[in-house]
C-alpha cells in the first residue's frame, strides 16, 4: 500500500447539510508507521486530532477550521488502506443518533452514493 493514498470522504449520512459539507472531501492518509493514519482537510493541511494519529478500532476527536466552537468525534473508525468507514457526532447535533461516513482512495463518487438520505 502506498502511504500517499488519500482515502477521501465521499458519503456522509446523519446530521444536516452543514455537517455533510464540513466532512465531505476531507481525507485520511497513512503515516507509514504501524498502520496509523492522520486526518487532512480538502487543502491538504493536517487536521489536529486527539490522539495525533489513529488506527482501525480507535476513536478520535478534532475541530475543523472555521468551526472552532464545534467538537467532532469519530468512532468505529475502520480502514483497509483503500476504504474507510466510521460513525461521527459533534456538539452541533440536535439528536443522539450517530451519523456515518464512507471514504475511498478511488477519487470518484458514484451518483447513487451522493444521493444517500440522512
Amino acid at each position: 500500500m502506498s502511504s500517499d493514498s488519500k482515502i477521501r470522504i465521499h458519503t456522509v449520512d446523519g446530521g444536516d447539510p452543514q455537517d455533510h459539507d464540513a466532512l465531505r472531501d476531507n481525507y485520511f492518509q497513512a503515516t507509514g508507521v504501524n498502520d496509523t493514519y492522520q486526518f487532512f482537510d480538502v487543502n491538504g493541511k493536517v487536521i489536529d486530532t486527539d490522539p495525533v494519529v489513529f488506527a482501525t478500532g480507535y476513536d478520535f476527536m478534532f475541530k475543523l477550521k472555521g468551526m472552532h466552537d464545534i467538537g467532532w468525534w469519530i468512532t468505529k473508525f475502520n480502514t483497509d488502506g483503500r476504504t474507510a468507514t466510521g460513525n461521527w457526532t459533534n456538539t452541533h447535533r440536535k439528536d443522539d443518533d450517530d451519523g456515518s461516513f464512507q471514504a475511498d482512495a478511488k477519487g470518484t463518487v458514484m451518483p447513487e452514493a451522493s444521493s444517500a438520505k440522512a
